[in-house]
């Protein structure tokens, strides 16, 4: 499995591409359109999903785009549909442009979500946002704004709650601790070491 990082927009928020062999899916699109575009043509990646951690606007601001290049199917919380309509509410009215759309799909478990034979599995943690979830598959754990190395994301945005936050670190917490952990901005992590040193996993 390789994992494409694209950290080029104002917010640093981290774009992954998630491949298998020439299968992919694209988590949190944003930033430059045409430099995840042209590692998918250079790799000659079909996408076959657009996973969404949650709805803010600093991690769909290329969702409207990529699907109409790739055609492949937005998923987000239903939690956070109203987010991802709203461009008020999902702030991107604070960016350098708005973005408000509609999801294909809302996460269940009837979904059935597969990049080659690895199962993706969606992980509903709520605190930032109401529809916030974490996404693993294999070894790698994409967090979103749940978690980051060393510290959470904000708690004061629409739909946030600080102890529903703690909350969905209590249940991350009881994941395979070898999971690599990779946040909506900042550097990458792995989970033992943040259940031990990130002080909001000792509240």
């Amino acid at each position: 499995m390789d994992i494409k990082i694209i950290n080029n927009n104002s917010m640093g928020t981290n774009t992954y591409i998630v491949s298998i062999e020439k299968e992919a899916i694209v988590i949190d699109p944003v930033g430059s359109m045409n430099t995840i575009f042209d590692y998918i043509e250079k790799n000659e990646l079909k996408v076959k999903y657009i996973l969404l951690t949650h709805g803010h606007g600093d991690h769909i601001g290329l969702v409207p785009e990529l699907k109409e290049i790739t055609k492949a199917p937005v998923y987000v919380h239903n939690e956070d549909e109203e987010m991802i309509n709203d461009s008020l509410i999902n702030l991107s009215v604070h960016f350098e442009k708005t973005v408000s759309f509609k999801s294909d799909y809302y996460y269940d478990h009837k979904n059935n979500l597969k990049l080659g034979e690895e199962t993706i599995t969606v992980i509903h943690t709520p605190g930032h946002t109401k529809g916030s979830v974490c996404i693993q598959i294999g070894d790698s754990l994409f967090t979103g704004d749940t978690l980051f190395k060393g510290s959470i994301g904000r708690t004061d945005f629409y739909g946030g709650d600080y102890n529903t936050i703690i909350q969905s670190l209590n249940n991350i917490k009881t994941l395979d601790s070898n999971l690599k952990v990779y946040p909506g901005h900042g550097p990458s992590s792995q989970l033992s070491t943040e259940c031990t040193t990130n002080p909001y996993f000792q509240l």
